[in-house]
């Protein structure tokens, strides 16, 4: 069972990312000068990518499996991350957003395949477990998001977050779960 950890924090990793813009977005649209539309618009980029990714990323979980996708997509998440905390402007933010809402669009399908595959007995503990873990990235995208952007700034805090994304999909890689 605690093979199947990672892919639970995967989710809960992808639940706080889609919530980190905007404990962070004072900081970062004043170092940027951006409006609060403009980066409205440029945060909401995640949400789109994370939408548009699902059926086709869908079909590369089924040919891959879950560690080999999710590891993968994770570290499209860390590198969107890195984009965002190295951006100049609007350009390479919304590169960045794009790539992160990508990187974390199947953690909870990808994490739900794994539970089926793996320990098809127990997928209703398990799914309950990652939801419950899901609101732990909730609640770490709140107070401790906002003190770690403070403490490194936001671009500090994005590298974390990043840096995160790169130990969970080592972690997951690690996890063989099938695939072609």
């Amino acid at each position: 069972m605690l093979r199947l950890l990672p892919f639970a924090l995967g989710y809960a990793y992808s639940y706080l990312l889609r919530s980190a813009g905007a404990p962070l977005a004072a900081p970062m649209a004043k170092d940027l000068g951006l409006s609060p539309g403009s980066l409205g618009a440029i945060n909401a980029l995640l949400f789109l990518a994370f939408a548009l990714a699902q059926v086709p990323l869908g079909h590369v979980l089924e040919r891959w499996g879950p560690s080999r996708t999710l590891a993968a997509l994770l570290a499209l998440a860390a590198l969107g991350c890195g984009l965002v905390a190295a951006a100049p402007g609007p350009a390479l933010l919304a590169l960045g957003r794009l790539a992160m809402g990508a990187g974390v669009a199947l953690a909870l399908v990808g994490a739900l395949r794994a539970y089926q595959l793996l320990a098809p007995g127990r997928l209703g503990f398990l799914t309950g477990l990652t939801v419950a873990l899901g609101g732990l990235g909730g609640l770490l995208s709140t107070w401790p998001l906002v003190r770690l952007g403070e403490a490194w700034g936001w671009r500090g805090a994005y590298g974390a977050l990043g840096g995160l994304a790169l130990g969970l999909a080592l972690w997951i890689r690690g996890v063989p779960t099938g695939g072609t």
